[in-house]
């Protein structure tokens, strides 16, 4: 697959005092004033397994080719990638 046709988003899990929060954002290639993200999205679950049910969903729905699980900060940084299948 070409890398112009790839969908990718990078991903991040966060404890919270109750639950787990899911938040998932596109890049982009910007200028370093703008944020580095197309969209970020971030929604709060009663359990991990629900925040990771929620992350396959938005992968089926919207066609991702690779989904990187990243630390959370202003500048995502790469820890895991995972090949969908």
């Amino acid at each position: 697959m070409a890398a112009s046709t790839q969908r990718v988003i990078h991903y991040s899990f966060v404890a919270e005092g109750v639950g787990v929060s899911l938040e998932l954002w596109e890049p982009i290639a910007v200028s370093r004033s703008a944020p580095p993200y197309r969209f970020r999205w971030r929604q709060q679950f009663p359990s991990e397994r629900d925040a990771y049910a929620a992350l396959q969903h938005y992968i089926q729905a919207n066609a991702v080719t690779l989904a990187i699980a990243s630390r959370l900060t202003y500048l995502p940084t790469t820890d895991t990638e995972i090949t969908l299948g």
